[in-house]
């Protein structure tokens, strides 16, 4: 009978616990979730729109110097 005590008494420890670390999971997933939120991106816009009465060959710089992919934007030599 004592021995059931002892482990009774652990087993309410042992889900405590348990609890515990649900909890705290919780709490750091929702946390986190505000520090990963990627950025919410639109179609693309007519730079035509966006600028004015800017020449044909400013907005084709700005086209291509604004390119998501690295490899894809013209290099300082050139652009001059």
């Amino acid at each position: 009978m004592y021995m059931y005590i002892h482990i009774h008494k652990y087993i309410h420890i042992y889900v405590f616990i348990q609890i515990c670390i649900y909890i705290y999971l919780f709490i750091y997933a929702y946390i986190s979730s505000f520090f990963c939120m990627f950025p919410q991106v639109s179609r693309p816009r007519d730079m035509e729109k966006l600028v004015k009465g800017a020449p044909a060959e400013a907005l084709d710089m700005m086209k291509k110097l604004l390119a998501f992919n690295p490899s894809k934007r013209p290099t300082v030599q050139v652009r001059m």
